[in-house]
């Protein structure tokens, strides 16, 4: 029977029943652990919580044995006797005779994986319920006090709480075996191996290419900071980034003599906080075409050539897995909750921009009263969410004007607007810096993409180039910086090459993972 054919009146009304529950599987699983104690007591220890048990007698005696668990002490239906009349706890359970009972009440405990699936499924339904019923009373209570949140971070927190639920898990304790862990890292480095100038599907390249020479590839569940004075370019940057990603494309010319293929495209969410998205968009078709965006917001005339490049980038653009936002001031409860529905509906996700950081909100009422607190709360957050949803997160930062003061006009770390938990959210920050914009004897095409922070990529600088007047970044400053060029090439020329040893055995072509073969079997 279809609920949709119900009013949410008469859906209501069916609410009011009796919670799932089984009583026969309760009392089958304590008839086991009474039993044998010593082997399935330590188990239900990792994988049953006493929240399970929906009988208040029944989830007394187990709470019962897990302290006597605990504390080291022998375990029988006997001694489960003398620890509830120690605790006055014997009547609420039934009496001694309810004991004996329960021990008899299955005749093996072979059944007992069978007990612990329905416990949990039915503690999963109960949690459900309890959620929506939290999420219909606050629905129902909404405006009746002063100071209640937006109607935006009710649906948010709803969500967290069912979403909760399934983060709980319902099977296994979450440990991996490290054998298990050194295969699939031999299988990776392996696949690697033979694929020597192929960055891992898994990874998000960022489309320049020494970036993801160096990075070779962000990996998911990562937060990424990129950060800059204003006028530096970073917005440019992002958009070019979350273009490459979503397009597939990258500037990979030099990999592809080699063997190296354009990225596949990605799925992007992107949060224009900042500006429009018409005025995003118009950078990327205007600015990618290759045509200057001051002459074409003036409205100069443009030439039958000029058409056609942007008809063709207009085609380009128009094959694009990108969604965008441009609502300002967003809260990061009502980000994130966008962000599931996407990822539901897109199948999944690979990079989500946010342009920026610091002109997001926080909806709770602690945030409110402190700045600090709500950029906390909204680092935090990005980084739950890049795990939660396993995708990059790219937040766009301000930083303060520290750099501008001293001498050396690079940017630190200490830079960051709020650096202490930005800094210490983040697993990666990068900071764009144009030195033209402070010495004009540098060259105007000439960017830095300082790797500041970076867990697995170490720091350092990149050079990148920059095209003001069509506010476009490329990776094709080599000819332009490079005082040997040549050598520079060959230098990564020979990090793509496989290696080709003469001397290289047959044992040696064999999988990595063929050397672990029978380790661990006894």
């Amino acid at each position: 029977m279809s609920l949709e054919m119900f009013t949410c009146e008469e859906l209501l009304a069916r609410i009011n029943r009796k919670l799932p529950e089984s009583e026969e599987a309760e009392r089958g699983m304590i008839s086991c652990l009474l039993q044998d104690p010593i082997e399935r007591l330590s188990e239900a220890r990792i994988h049953l919580p006493s929240e399970a048990f929906y009988r208040d007698g029944l989830r007394l005696i187990y709470e019962i044995m897990l302290d006597m668990l605990d504390k080291g002490l022998p375990i029988g239906p006997i001694e489960v006797t003398h620890a509830l009349r120690e605790k006055n706890l014997l009547d609420k359970v039934g009496g001694a005779a309810e004991i004996t009972e329960l021990t008899s009440f299955v005749p093996i405990t072979a059944h007992y994986p069978f007990y612990t699936r329905v416990l949990k499924d039915k503690l999963t339904l109960r949690q459900l319920i309890h959620a929506n019923a939290k999420s219909i009373t606050m629905a129902f209570e909404h405006g009746l006090e002063d100071g209640d949140p937006e109607v935006a971070q009710l649906v948010s927190v709803a969500q967290e709480m069912v979403f909760a639920i399934n983060a709980e898990g319902t099977s296994g304790d979450g440990g991996v075996e490290y054998r298990e862990g050194v295969m699939n890292v031999l299988e990776s480095v392996e696949n690697q191996l033979n694929h020597p100038a192929v960055i891992p599907a898994e990874r998000v390249p960022f489309g320049f290419t020494d970036l993801d020479r160096r990075v070779w590839g962000f990996v998911r569940g990562q937060l990424v900071i990129l950060a800059a004075r204003p006028s530096m370019g970073k917005s440019a940057l992002a958009k070019d980034i979350y273009g490459h990603v979503g397009r597939g494309e990258g500037h990979y010319d030099e990999w592809n003599k080699q063997g190296w293929p354009h990225q596949t495209r990605k799925r992007v969410l992107v949060f224009n906080l900042e500006m429009t998205n018409e005025q995003s968009v118009t950078r990327d078709l205007v600015g990618g075409a290759g045509l200057d965006l001051q002459a074409t917001r003036y409205g100069l005339r443009i030439t039958r050539d000029w058409q056609e490049k942007l008809a063709t980038r207009a085609k380009l653009l128009g094959g694009s897995n990108i969604r965008m936002y441009d609502r300002p001031g967003m809260s990061i409860q009502r980000l994130r909750a966008i962000c599931r529905q996407q990822k539901r509906k897109q199948g999944g996700l690979d990079l989500i921009v946010i342009d920026y950081l610091q002109l997001m909100s926080s909806e709770t009422k602690r945030a409110s009263q402190n700045r600090e607190r709500e950029i906390a709360e909204i680092s935090a957050g990005l980084k739950e969410m890049a795990k939660e949803l396993n995708c990059v997160v790219l937040a766009l930062a301000q930083l303060n004007r520290s750099a501008e003061e001293r001498k050396e006009k690079k940017p630190t770390l200490a830079d960051l607007r709020e650096s202490g938990t930005i800094e210490q959210d983040a697993d990666v920050v990068m900071m764009l810096m144009r030195p033209h914009y402070y010495d004009e004897e540098q060259p105007a095409g000439l960017a830095l993409l300082i790797l500041a922070k970076g867990r697995d990529v170490g720091i350092g600088e990149i050079e990148i180039g920059f095209d003001g007047p069509r506010t476009t970044f490329s990776s094709y400053t080599t000819k332009l910086l490079s005082n040997n060029e040549e050598q520079r090439e060959k230098r990564y020329q020979s990090k793509a090459q496989p290696s080709k040893s003469k001397g290289r055995s047959k044992e040696a072509d064999a999988p990595l993972g063929a050397s672990l073969e029978g380790i661990g079997d006894d």
